[in-house]
């Protein structure tokens, strides 16, 4: 390991954004399904283009939180 990583975590923000850390934030919507053994959500992203690539995700609801409500 680099002498400076320490040095660059400690100067990094507790609470840093979402695009400090190199993520591009995109709208998605949920769509209640549900499947034989278990209720799910499915995420679907509201850009077409995304839709197309078949960019989507489907998780079991007892997975699935508000980060906003855990911050």
């Amino acid at each position: 390991m680099s002498g400076e990583q320490p040095v660059e975590w400690e100067r990094a923000s507790a609470d840093p954004e979402a695009s400090d850390l190199g993520y591009d934030l995109d709208e998605w919507e949920a769509i209640e399904a549900r499947t034989a053994e278990s209720d799910c959500l499915m995420f679907l992203p509201t850009d077409e283009a995304l839709l197309k690539d078949n960019a989507f995700v489907v998780a079991t609801t007892d997975v699935v939180c508000d980060l906003l409500e855990h911050r």
